[in-house]
């Protein structure tokens, strides 16, 4: 599971530029009136000290509100905090909560998050079928997490049917986008493909990669 410091990262990302010290009044009067986006983004400048002294509190507080609006990145950063218990006292199910309203938004993070929760089985039964269908909308989403570990159930037939294609598909495409433990369960599925259904599955994985880094850059 992620870290703040990770989740800060992330966050500023989708967020864009920091804002300037002569802008935060403006955010906060819009984030005092109510406005969603600016009550998250205000969490996150206190999140990261960014032209307000840092304070993981109104960090909190914010997200909270932004959260509760249904600001799906406020709502996962509420889940990272609890997962990890930081600044926070740790709560794996408020961590399921708020990650499960993400994820039905559609945060690709949140969606990722939570099949790690049914995985290991906190704050939740654990349901490996629950991890591997959340993996897969994150795995699509372009979660080269998520599809690692996609590919690694189909290898083992943890929550799906063993399938050494789709194995090989999606250790396939995290190992082109760079995750290093894909590469051995890749390579290992292909030993159990015949030739034929091994040249289908590469063209596959090609060309689902593809769409996947089209879908991305089209947001």
């Amino acid at each position: 599971m992620i870290g703040m410091r990770a989740l800060l990262l992330l966050s500023a990302a989708l967020l864009g530029n920091p804002v300037a010290a002569g802008e935060i009044e403006e955010l906060q009067a819009r984030a005092n009136q109510g406005d969603a986006v600016s009550q998250a983004e205000l969490g996150l400048r206190f999140a990261e000290g960014d032209g307000v002294e840092q304070e993981f509190g109104q960090a909190f507080h914010w997200w909270t509100l932004a959260a509760n609006q249904g600001d799906a990145l406020a709502q996962r950063n509420l889940g990272v905090m609890y997962a990890q218990g930081d600044h926070v006292a740790q709560d794996y199910t408020r961590a399921v909560y708020w990650y499960t309203l993400a994820a039905n938004q559609g945060s690709v993070r949140a969606q990722f998050d939570l099949g790690v929760m049914y995985r290991e089985g906190a704050g939740i039964r654990q349901d490996n079928a629950q991890a591997a269908n959340w993996f897969t909308l994150a795995a699509n989403g372009g979660s080269v997490a998520a599809q690692y570990y996609l590919g690694v159930m189909y290898t083992k037939g943890a929550g799906v049917a063993q399938d050494y294609r789709q194995s090989f598909i999606w250790c396939s495409i995290a190992a082109d986008n760079g995750d290093e433990g894909a590469p051995l369960y890749r390579d290992f599925a292909a030993t159990k493909l015949a030739p034929a259904v091994l040249d289908e599955a590469r063209l596959e994985a090609k060309a689902l990669r593809d769409r996947i880094a089209q879908a991305e850059e089209e947001e």
